[in-house]
């Protein structure tokens, strides 16, 4: 419908028959794109401390935008200090995150955000935090 912004549908290239293939429930307008440009990344600040309440609050999270086929929040993630963390995508706010039980431990932190879109294109960003002694 016009005025609709475009979505996704994954196809799959046949180079015996020189076609693509692909799955909708959907009739309606359709256009090729070719999608070969990686996703921005914005780490955010995160927090020094962790705020008293009756749960965790702290959160390590990243500003990921893909203009063309978009965030695929399956395949993104965050690492720290070498650990895959889980990691949720909040595609209405388009950020990723991870809200650990608690803090991690006061000291240095380093950190990786991966974020892929559905083209498989990738944009990697690495960082450090630092937890102050509460």
């Amino acid at each position: 419908a016009p005025g609709r912004p475009w979505e996704w549908v994954d196809a799959a290239w046949d180079s015996v028959s020189r076609t693509l293939h692909t799955n909708t429930s959907r009739l309606g307008a359709f256009a090729l794109l070719r999608d070969d440009a990686p996703p921005e990344v914005t780490p955010r600040p995160a927090p020094a401390h962790s705020q008293r309440g009756a749960y965790s609050r702290w959160e390590l999270t990243a500003h990921a935008v893909d203009r063309a086929s978009g965030v695929d929040g399956r395949n993104s993630a965050l690492t720290v200090d070498g650990i895959r963390v889980p990691t949720e995508w909040d595609a209405e706010r388009s950020v990723l995150r991870w809200r650990p039980l608690h803090a991690p431990p006061a000291g240095r932190h380093r950190f990786q955000v991966e974020v892929v879109d559905h083209a498989g294109n990738r944009a990697v960003r690495t960082g450090a935090f630092v937890i102050t002694s509460r």
